[in-house]
């Protein structure tokens, strides 16, 4: 039953929302939301088509290594959790100049920095982007390691960019 699979959805939303590391971890919820859409069948598929269209721009501009051009897809109020740092959730950049900075690190830590193979998923609110990262150390040494981007939208800007990259040893 549809009302049966919404309670469901509710609960889980809710116990993620009330972890007590809920606001270090996440922005604001959007999960309750996201469930009722898809469970009523109302999805705006122009939205998720645009939001699609996004991440294949998104990648094409850090390719070019064109931060202003990354930073017009990203809303004043973004964040950005880059996969090193001390808090499980990596290092935090929160707001559009913070990610700016945040960015131009990545870029200055791997000069001629590349994400291939790229593939997207996208809906209303959320898209993930996977892709094979190379590049080259400042220390010389070469990179090649999968990794994905997960994506929070609003009104066609990306309010969170949680990066992740596998580990190779």
């Amino acid at each position: 039953m549809p009302g049966a699979g919404r309670q469901d959805l509710a609960r889980v939303c809710k116990r993620h929302c009330s972890d007590s590391l809920k606001p270090k971890l996440c922005g604001p919820c959007v999960h309750g939301q996201s469930f009722r859409a898809s469970l009523d069948g109302n999805i705006d598929m122009s939205q998720t088509s645009d939001n699609l269209s996004l991440l294949e721009a998104l990648v094409e501009a850090f390719n070019e290594h064109d931060l202003d051009k990354i930073m017009g897809f990203f809303a004043d109020d973004c964040s950005l959790d880059m996969p090193r740092g001390s808090a499980p959730w990596g290092t935090r950049h929160v707001g559009k100049a913070a990610v700016r900075k945040g960015l131009q690190g990545r870029f200055e830590m791997l000069p001629d920095v590349r994400y291939g193979n790229a593939r997207h998923f996208a809906t209303e609110r959320m898209g993930v982007s996977e892709w094979l990262v190379t590049g080259t150390l400042r220390s010389g040494e070469t990179i090649e390691v999968r990794g994905c981007d997960h994506y929070e939208f609003r009104d066609g800007k990306v309010v969170r960019k949680d990066s992740y990259w596998k580990i190779v040893e």
